[in-house]
């Protein structure tokens, strides 16, 4: 008659209204989504439903600063024990020797990069499996729209930034092995090669946006 409601009315509303509110923004994404496919179809392109939640975790996280700050550590002295070893000074200086240890010392390089940068690109797969799960990678990447100017699969998408962050992670870890040859120390090289990686990044953080352009970090991201 006054227009009250019992507390228990309310209390169905309130739990009704979480709900709701809790799969709004999964609601509107699907709605997106269908709003996309539906456009793609009428270009002629084909493109599938896929769950973007777990893809979208991949193209948003950068994990590049894991292997950097690795390839740091392990390489800033490859040359710094060389100059504090006598033996390996008097191999450098024999026929063949300089030319036989760097050739060693950087395919050794070679391998232990590429292995780290798997080991980090595997972790985060399966944390993505996990939590989200990675469907269709045989679908067209446009089916993503975070992926909406990619051609060709989701998968191959993914595989191809995984053989650019190679390329990179590759040249500059050769880098870090030349500045060590520079400075015959594991600090000094340490100092350069971890401003070269992050400084840019840490830089635009306090403002100076210009320098994101060239981090490395950024260069080395998905999106």
């Amino acid at each position: 008659k006054n227009k009250e409601i019992d507390i228990l009315t309310y209390s169905e509303y309130i739990t009704k209204l979480n709900y709701a509110e809790n799969r709004l923004d999964i609601v509107q994404s699907l709605c997106m989504t269908s709003d996309t496919l539906r456009r793609l179809s009428d270009e002629g392109k084909l493109a599938y439903f896929v769950n973007e939640m777990g893809w979208n975790r991949m193209i948003k996280t950068n994990i590049s600063y894991l292997y950097l700050t690795a390839i740091v550590f392990l390489f800033s002295g490859v040359y710094a024990v060389e100059y504090k070893d006598k033996f390996m000074q008097i191999q450098s200086t024999t026929r063949n020797g300089k030319l036989r240890t760097a050739i060693n010392k950087f395919a050794i390089v070679t391998v232990l990069t590429a292995l780290i940068l798997l080991a980090c690109e595997l972790w985060q797969y399966y944390v993505c499996i996990g939590e989200h799960g990675l469907p269709l990678p045989n679908a067209p990447a446009i089916s993503l729209p975070a992926l909406s100017e990619a051609s060709g699969t989701i998968g191959g998408h993914f595989l191809r930034i995984f053989l650019r962050q190679l390329g990179v992670a590759l040249a500059f870890a050769y880098a870090t092995v030349g500045v060590s040859r520079l400075t015959k120390k594991f600090l000094p090289t340490l100092a350069i090669m971890g401003m070269i990686a992050f400084a840019p990044t840490l830089f635009g953080y306090f403002g100076f946006d210009f320098l994101q352009e060239l981090s490395l970090l950024n260069f080395l991201g998905r999106a």
